[in-house]
């Protein structure tokens, strides 16, 4: 397992870009460049580090150390609210979302289905979910005790 360059959070699995602040990974190897969503040839800087959406050097926007897109509440909800899991299905997500909405937790996700277009498709971009910062910890434990999230998955710093 790699470390991102930009914020030195460890990168998941065969991820080619961090989950925390969007960088991509240099050592990736995706089959073919990642472009960016608005303008197509233009190759990708980051993606999004809310919704995945690969971006260019002008569409990306950096706001404490990590990228957006060009949605104007990402940078809200990117200060508000932290990737908790992965998963590689809307349908998969629902039920974790509904497991955690259950235990009293507020949560959403962003999947990458949302904003595809047919210049990049992102075969392992995956569905991201989000919890507000302060639940953080115990929707990890609600996860963890319904056995829907491993105990040694490695926590963030943000």
């Amino acid at each position: 397992m790699t470390d991102c360059p930009q914020c030195g959070v460890a990168l998941m699995g065969n991820s080619f870009f961090c989950d925390q602040c969007g960088t991509l990974d240099p050592h990736s190897t995706v089959s073919s460049p990642i472009e960016c969503e608005n303008h197509v040839g233009q190759p990708a800087v980051a993606v999004c580090s809310v919704c995945g959406k690969p971006v260019c050097g002008d569409c990306a926007l950096s706001r404490d150390g990590k990228f957006y897109c060009d949605t104007t509440d990402h940078i809200t909800i990117g200060n508000e609210w932290v990737s908790l899991h992965r998963c590689q299905s809307d349908f998969e997500a629902d039920l974790y979302l509904a497991n955690l909405r259950s235990a009293g937790i507020a949560a959403r996700f962003f999947s990458p289905g949302s904003h595809i277009s047919l210049a990049w498709s992102a075969f392992d971009s995956p569905v991201r979910i989000m919890v507000k910062r302060p639940d953080r910890d115990q929707a990890r434990q609600v996860l963890i005790r319904l056995g829907l999230l491993d105990d040694d998955i490695p926590q963030t710093s943000s």
